[in-house]
């Protein structure tokens, strides 16, 4: 486990404090004693880092709780959602008594703090034992969620980095768009799977943050089909359905002539489109065919299949989204069955862990989409 220990006074016993209150296996524990040195140090990749607030003797004559320097050093790593240690956990070590400054601090992502006892501020013995048992258990919590925080950040990275580089999603502002919304999406669904309830959020309100990333997730996959979708099967300026759907490869999904209708959801083994709904009189076809309001789903399931190349990739990629879509309709959010209704609450506290693993689920398949066309 690699630590990062930011403070001007690392090297006076603080840095062998950390190391003998938190026997991990393999631990390393490296320090910055100043703005300069936290810098270059979070340049690498760390599992935990403990911020100071005051760095340098300037810094105890700021009244302004984001002219510390810790504050700054907060900023560089919380400011730009790519940086290798954005999902790295951070506990805040102050000497501060003022609530202000710890809340400021709070306020732009720390995960928690520790409050230094110095000659001038004493706690007396309980007090003490409980700064310090505090401590150890947000470490121990850390040290488990940093593992998934750095999970989900690293596929939401994959990502970005792959649709930042993608062909479709570079050509004109309308796949721009496109791109910027997964890209906002993969930001606002990390924010709530990993965003901490109160008790109240807990206890009265039911908060179910794990249920909503995974519906935010979920949700990219309109994006993604309409970034391999040509934007003119849509009638400008209100983007009614034209009565084709066809593929930036050149492959239909609906495709329409005169009074006939021919719908590609499938392929068979030899890459032939199955007929399903092909051939069929406009009179008798399902409507969602002709006013383009087609299930999420169905739309996924052609792009599969037109971006095959081949029919193992296809089955694998179909049955892992059947998976996904599977557990979307158990979500009480979305679809409520009646047995729910009536015999299951409607937040189950098992149900967070079983929500995190499809949110991992969800994100490697949008990742292998994206893999899909480069």
């Amino acid at each position: 486990m690699r630590i990062l220990l930011i403070d001007d006074n690392a090297n006076k016993g603080w840095k062998q404090i950390i190391e003998k209150v938190f026997p991990v296996t393999d631990m390393i524990v490296q320090v910055a004693l100043n703005l300069q040195e936290a810098e270059n140090k979070i340049e690498d990749k760390f599992d935990l880092i403990f911020l100071d607030v005051r760095l340098s003797e300037q810094d105890h004559n700021v009244t302004n709780p984001t002219e510390y320097s810790g504050y700054k050093i907060l900023e560089k790593i919380k400011n730009n959602f790519l940086n290798m240690n954005f999902a790295t956990p951070i506990i805040l070590i102050t000497a501060t008594n003022k609530i202000w400054n710890v809340d400021a601090f709070r306020n732009y992502g720390i995960d928690g703090y520790y409050i230094k006892e110095h000659p001038n501020y004493v706690f007396d013995i309980e007090t003490s034992k409980q700064n310090y048992n505090n401590l150890k258990k947000k470490f121990i919590e850390l040290k488990a969620i940093g593992q998934k925080r750095n999970d989900i950040w690293k596929l939401s990275k994959d990502i970005i980095d792959k649709i930042s580089k993608h062909s479709y999603f570079m050509e004109n502002k309308k796949y721009e768009n496109v791109k910027d919304r997964i890209i906002d999406k993969l930001k606002l669904g990390y924010d709530y799977l990993f965003k901490e309830p109160n008790e109240l959020e807990k206890k009265v309100l039911k908060t179910n943050n794990e249920a909503i990333a995974f519906i935010i997730y979920w949700s990219i996959l309109e994006e993604i089909v309409k970034g391999y979708s040509e934007y003119n099967n849509w009638i400008m300026p209100d983007y009614t359905f034209s009565g084709n759907w066809k593929f930036r490869n050149k492959e239909y999904f609906i495709e329409r002539d005169n009074d006939t209708i021919e719908v590609n959801i499938s392929k068979d083994i030899r890459g032939n489109w199955v007929s399903q709904g092909v051939q069929e009189n406009a009179n008798i076809i399902d409507f969602k065919y002709i006013n383009g309001k087609i299930n999420l789903s169905e739309q996924v399931y052609s792009l599969l299949a037109a971006y095959q190349m081949d029919n193992q990739q296809f089955q694998s990629l179909s049955n892992g989204f059947n998976s996904i879509n599977s557990f979307r309709n158990k979500i009480d959010f979305i679809h409520s069955k009646i047995k729910n209704i009536y015999e299951r609450p409607l937040i189950n506290e098992k149900d967070s862990t079983e929500q995190y693993d499809f949110c991992i689920k969800q994100l490697t398949f949008i990742k292998n989409i994206l893999s899909l066309f480069p």
